[in-house]
């Protein structure tokens, strides 16, 4: 989760938390999710694709999906 969290925090200054949601909470658009989704691909290793950020509102559930997705 700390990994994660030092790479959402290049998006936002607010307090991070896993029940922080991405939107309302963080601040973040689209665009810079999609970036930050990006960002998610290249430190863990791992592919998003868009229908899966459908699903992801908070941090927690971006750890998820990163746990589901290394597991593959």
């Amino acid at each position: 989760m700390e990994k994660l969290k030092a790479i959402i925090s290049n998006y936002t200054n607010k307090n991070i938390d896993a029940n922080s949601n991405l939107l309302i909470d963080l601040g973040l658009y689209s665009m810079e999710i999609a970036s930050l989704a990006h960002d998610v691909e290249q430190a863990f290793n791992i592919r998003i694709q868009f229908s899966d950020l459908k699903h992801v509102q908070t941090v927690k559930d971006l750890q998820n999906l990163i746990t589901n997705k290394e597991g593959v």
